[in-house]
């Protein structure tokens, strides 16, 4: 077993929820997938939420952050097929990473990139700070590799599309909606 990702898989606290009980993707499966070239720097064990045409998707999560990708490994029991296995997430690709509380879901993490917004939900507060704080510095320093641009806003249009999502997943209320999309097309 790498002493990395032992050390990181020791020092998050384990996912307890009675909704979803078990761990959700293991060591085991960790390891199975974290490129050998990559130091493992902190994992968050958490639940992820995904967007699938009309219905939205909850699913038990390890997400790892290394030296290059965030990978998210998920794990699903009444969505069996449907979005398991893992993602894999470049830090150079994310354009945000941010940590907040939200009613009913607890600590939120949102992964921002051009393409999509990932959600990790129910974490552990104090170590999803740590995490999001990792997953920042790793990704500040991809930053500051010569060659390698982080953009660190989306297009207005993107973000509006991200908010209708948001709404659409009952996470934004309308009136948020409106004046988050107000904001952005005056940008426009």
């Amino acid at each position: 077993m790498r002493a990395d990702l032992q050390k990181a898989w020791d020092e998050a606290p384990a996912f307890k929820d009675i909704r979803y009980p078990g761990e959700g993707p293991g060591l085991a499966a960790v390891e199975g997938v974290i490129n050998n070239s990559e130091e493992v720097k902190c994992i968050l064990k958490c639940m992820h939420t995904e967007k699938k045409g009309m219905r939205q998707v909850t699913l038990k999560c390890t997400a790892v952050v290394t030296t290059e990708t965030i990978y998210l490994l998920r794990e699903g029991t009444f969505t069996k097929g449907l979005s398991q296995g893992v993602e894999t997430v470049p830090l150079r690709t994310i354009t945000g990473i941010s940590r907040k509380r939200q009613l009913g879901l607890g600590t939120v993490v949102e992964i921002s990139r051009a393409s999509n917004v990932d959600q990790l939900i129910m974490c552990n507060e104090a170590h999803a700070e740590k995490w999001v704080a990792v997953a920042k510095e790793v990704s500040a320093s991809m930053s500051a590799t010569p060659g390698v641009v982080v953009s660190q806003t989306l297009d207005p249009l993107d973000q509006i599309k991200k908010l209708k999502e948001l709404l659409d997943a009952g996470i934004l209320s309308q009136e948020e909606f409106d004046e988050k999309k107000k904001s952005l097309m005056d940008k426009i």
